[in-house]
């Protein structure tokens, strides 16, 4: 089943090892914007596909929102 997780970019590399969501409307993107913009990160979206936990492929990656830090 294909699932969404959060990823993040921080020092231009994006990350993902939150949960696993299989809706995009169970994800607080609230809160991760905070997160985010606390620990200074470029930006926040998501992966979508198989274990999407583990993807990497920028085609899987879908960018919510890029930050302006400074």
């Amino acid at each position: 089943m294909k699932t969404y997780s959060i990823a993040i970019k921080r020092n231009n590399t994006w990350f993902t090892n939150w949960n696993q969501y299989f809706n995009l409307d169970d994800i607080d993107w609230k809160a991760v914007e905070a997160f985010c913009l606390e620990r200074k990160d470029q930006a926040y979206g998501y992966y979508y596909g198989h274990n999407s936990h583990n993807l990497t492929s920028e085609r899987c990656r879908t960018v919510v929102k890029e930050l302006q830090i400074g």
